[in-house]
Parts: C-alpha cells; structure tokens; sequence
C-alpha cells in the first residue's frame, strides 16, 4: 500500500529513505506541505476569517482553543454525548454531528479532526470524505494557520527543523544498530515532514512495549534504575514486573506534588516487603545544575518546566538537581521522560554515564531535535554506545532512544 498526503505527495512506505528526501524538498519548496489543497483553497479565501469546526472535545483541540490568535474563527465543537446540555467548550458551543453536517452545506467551513484514538479519529475522516467537507488534523492545523512557536512545543511542527537538519538526520539513520531502527526514524520523520499519521502507524509498537520490550535491552537482578519522570509509577511496575521484584534499587526522581502524593500512596503497599528499602523517592526535578525553576504541577504526564516566572506563588518553583547528586551508587539503567528537559537531565547524569555506561531509555519526541542533540551528547561522553530507536505509540508521542 502506497501513502497519499496532499500536493500529490504519494510514495510506498518501503522506501523511506526516498520519502524523507522528497519530503525534505517538498517543505523546503512549500511551508503548506502536507495541507489538503481543499483546506488550503478555503483559507485562502477567507484568511484569519475562516471558520473552524472542531471535531470533538478533548486533546489537541484545547491546544489551539487556549490561543488567542489562532488564525481562524472556531465556530463550534461537535460532541455528540454533550451538546443536548447545551453547554460551551472552552467558550465554543457544543454542536452534535447532524449539525455539523448542517452547517458544513451551508457554509465554507474547515474541520480540525482533534481525536487522538483511531475509531473516533477515522469515523470523523470518513464523514468529512463522504460529505466533501475540507479536514485537517492537529499537525496540519498547525501548519496552515501558522501556529508555530505559539502551541505547546510538545505538540509543535517539527517540519522546519528537520528541514534544516536534514544531513544530520540522514548521518544519524547510519548510527543505529538495527534495521528497525532506521525504518523507525524515518517513519517519525516522515510522518512530522508530511503530517500524515500512516507513517507512524506502520512503525508503531505498542505503549506495554515501551523502555522494557523494546527487543534492545537486558534486565538483570542486579539492576539500579534511576528513573527520571517517574509520573505515576508506571516504569517502577515495568522494573518489577520484568525482574519479578529482584532489583537493588530504584531513585523515582519526579518534582509534581500531584504525582509525589501517588509514588508515596504507592510505596506504602510496599510497607514490611523486600522492597519497602529497595525504592526511594526525590520530590526534585532533574537537571545539569542545582537550581530553582517555575513548574506547571497538573499530575500525570502534564506537568512541565516553564520558561517563565511571571504570576507564579512560590509554592509553584521546584528544585532542580543533577542526577550525580541524587542517587549514591553506580546505576545500571538510567530512563528518562522529563517533558523536554530531558538534554539538562542526561548532562546531570555524566558522572554515571562514565562509571558505569548504564543501559539507557531516553524519551526523544517532545523537542523538534531531541533526537539529534540527545544522542550527540551521549555518544560524547561514550562512542561506544549501540543505538536503537522504537516508537510506542499510535501518534506523536513515546519516541524512545534506546542506549546500549
């Protein structure tokens, strides 16, 4: 099966290479690559003045709902359970399917498909298909209304930057050790350059796979993990389940007060167990140097270091500290997930890297060039690291760099 995106753009996935670089210079010729031509007619038409309808009411839709210039008109959400309570969505009215399509014979209008989960997502595509209604999803959305630099730069438009980095990206698919995982990096970048999902569809694993079945690494009883993001404890599972519970020990390094309050409520099942003293945890964030820095606390997997202080009580700084000042032994394994910080954490962690070269799992998909600046530090401070590269998802996030 070959992959159609917009502009013509049609190659078969068993040539990625090819693609990367008909993508490469696609993008260079024209910043809307990858946006449908119909989407691209209409906002041409009506500029800043196009209407926007969002096809439901979670993810990556609140990402372009929290800007206030957005480049377009949100004129409604579709949720088909919440529209009877006539309710607004961030300030937008919920609106049911029927009138969507109501509208959408009415008026020009763009649809911004902002699910996430594949059913919801190709039951939105299909409808806008059957009915000739111009869609986008969220990369393209970015793309279109020119919204680089203003969302999130976790969900950011990576285009430019791989553009620009292109002959490091093609050095960087030779470091790697396996041939998974130069089909992998090109199925991430193929999918940021082009927007289009299929790409990371065809290269995905899934999310139980993610740091302890990635095919690349080996896990002993002897293992010392320094887990950086521990979040809710998700990695701390994965290190007992995968060494049935016969490890040495585990420094759960996170700085979310939401997410300490769940590591400690999950420590006390382990009260008067072998490993009540083998888990011990940081309320700290991970960096290269010890320091004080603004922090969005929201739980789970959301929270994140801000680039500024401004409104900010003092209850919502964190301290930052190197991992070499952390933990008090050589680790084994060092995993990584800090929600972009995590170039400051690996430098923080040099000291161990040289006296050990632990096995490490570093998250690589929430800056446009992690994968590039990630892996030449590392291979800085040893060359004679293998590496490796999995993705575990069904979308834009758990990119994983594997060292070995």
């Amino acid at each position: 099966m070959s992959i159609s995106t917009s502009n013509n753009f049609s190659v078969a996935p068993r040539d990625p290479e090819s693609t990367f670089l008909r993508g490469v210079a696609a993008l260079d010729e024209s910043p809307f690559f990858g946006v449908p031509d119909s989407v691209r007619e209409v906002i041409a038409k009506y500029g800043s003045s196009t209407k926007l309808v969002m096809l439901g009411t979670k993810d990556f839709g609140d990402h372009l709902l929290f800007l206030k210039d957005r480049g377009c008109e949100v004129v409604g959400v579709v949720d088909d359970f919440r529209y009877t309570q006539k309710v607004l969505h961030r300030g937008v009215p919920v609106i049911s399917t029927d009138s969507f399509l109501a509208m959408s014979r009415q008026d020009d209008i763009v649809a911004f498909n902002t699910c996430r989960y594949d059913y919801s997502k190709r039951f939105f595509d299909n409808l806008c298909r059957e009915h000739g209604i111009p869609h986008i999803n969220h990369e393209q959305a970015v793309r279109v209304f020119r919204l680089q630099g203003k969302v999130d730069y976790r969900v950011d438009d990576w285009g430019k930057a791989i553009v620009e980095n292109a002959t490091r990206y093609l050095a960087l698919a030779k470091r790697f050790d396996d041939s998974y995982s130069v089909a992998t990096l090109f199925g991430v970048l193929n999918f940021h350059l082009t927007c289009e999902p299929e790409y990371c569809h065809q290269i995905e694993r899934p999310p139980s796979t993610l740091y302890y079945r990635s095919g690349l690494l080996e896990f002993s009883e002897k293992e010392k993990m320094v887990d950086c993001g521990a979040a809710m404890g998700e990695s701390l599972a994965g290190l007992v389940g995968t060494t049935r519970g016969k490890f040495e020990h585990s420094w759960l390094i996170e700085p979310d007060r939401f997410n300490i309050q769940t590591l400690q409520k999950e420590l006390r099942r382990y009260g008067g167990t072998p490993l009540e003293s083998k888990i011990t945890v940081h309320g700290v964030g991970a960096g290269d140097v010890k320091d004080q820095v603004p922090f969005k606390h929201m739980g789970g997997h959301l929270g994140r270091v801000l680039s500024s202080n401004d409104g900010l009580e003092p209850t919502d700084f964190i301290d930052v500290r190197p991992v070499d000042d952390i933990i008090d032994d050589v680790p084994t394994f060092i995993k990584i997930d800090t929600e972009g910080a995590e170039l400051p954490a690996l430098k923080g962690s040099r000291k161990s890297i040289i006296a050990g070269k632990p096995k490490m799992a570093i998250s690589a998909y929430h800056r446009a060039n992690d994968l590039l600046e990630l892996t030449d530090f590392v291979l800085s401070v040893n060359p004679e690291y293998r590496l490796g590269l999995r993705h575990h998802s069904s979308e834009r996030w758990d990119t994983c760099l594997y060292f070995y």
